[in-house]
């Protein structure tokens, strides 16, 4: 991603309404789904400049992983942690060592989204909760798309088969930004869809409008929390690992044990061929 782009999400991230209406619903979504507890290790992949990070604080003890020295920068700024990282074989943490792990839009970045989601999902303690978003539907294809460098966008079919592959149980994948829907999908066909020159849609807006279209967005976390919205601009998704089994625990411990003497076991296995044959 151009380095200009981080300049600009740090501006808006905490003004400009689709920044902080997506950030309202999703903190909504995992208050209602985190389960109890004490204290909770929150990991933010791709957090770039590091907004979300810090309302995850309310959360939890939480830390942030991103690739690139700009968005390492500018979430430094705001007095998060953040470590340089990245998806899939260069994390900085250790397996089974969080909670709660978010990756809010960065499939679509990424050359081998399988790979990268396997690597998310490891992560996770047994148990834990995972919080992905990625842009829906190839058709809204944008020039705001070309210009983030993203590969590609999904289907809830084609994000939950994702989830499964990756060994996690979705909770809930679901469509959002969806009252908005006809006015976005409206503005980008007649831009020209994939024929479109790189552009931005995080742009600056007039306070009233602002307020309105953040209004109208946040909305929807009153409805996300109890039912699937079937249509949007974008998907969210949560899903757990699930906890490991009784027998795979024994399997586990199984293989730490000794190794088994193989001659012992050669030699009592022609013992039993031998009273076989007799």
């Amino acid at each position: 991603m151009d380095a200009a782009l981080f300049d600009e999400m740090y501006r808006l991230e905490t003004t400009h309404w689709w920044f902080t209406a997506r950030r309202a619903i999703l903190l909504r979504l995992l208050r209602r789904y985190l389960p109890p507890a004490a204290e909770r290790r929150i990991v933010d992949l791709g957090c770039g400049t590091g907004a979300f990070l810090d309302a995850l604080a309310s959360l939890g003890d939480a830390v942030g992983v991103d690739s690139a020295p700009e968005a390492v920068a500018y979430s430094a700024r705001r007095g998060v942690s953040v470590r340089p990282g990245a998806l899939p074989d260069h994390l900085p943490l250790s397996p089974d060592s969080a909670d709660l792990v978010t990756l809010l839009d960065v499939l679509e970045h990424l050359e081998d989204d399988a790979a990268g989601l396997r690597a998310a999902a490891r992560l996770l303690r047994p148990g834990g909760l995972l919080l992905c978003t990625v842009p829906a539907f190839e058709w809204l294809w944008s020039g705001h798309d070309t210009l983030h460098a993203h590969r590609r966008r999904y289907t809830r079919a084609g994000l939950r088969a994702l989830l499964v592959d990756a060994g996690l149980a979705p909770v809930r994948v679901s469509y959002f930004n969806t009252w908005l829907l006809p006015a976005i999908a409206g503005v980008r066909l007649l831009r020209g869809g994939r024929r479109a020159a790189p552009r931005s849609d995080a742009q600056p807006v007039a306070a009233p409008y602002n307020a309105l279209l953040r209004a109208v967005f946040a909305s929807e976390g009153w409805l996300l929390p109890r039912c699937d919205l079937p249509i949007g601009v974008s998907l969210v998704a949560l899903a757990t690992r699930p906890p490991i089994a009784q027998h795979e625990q024994a399997e586990r411990h199984a293989e730490g044990q000794r190794e088994p003497d193989v001659a012992a076991v050669e030699e009592d296995g022609g013992d039993a061929v031998q009273e076989d044959e007799e």
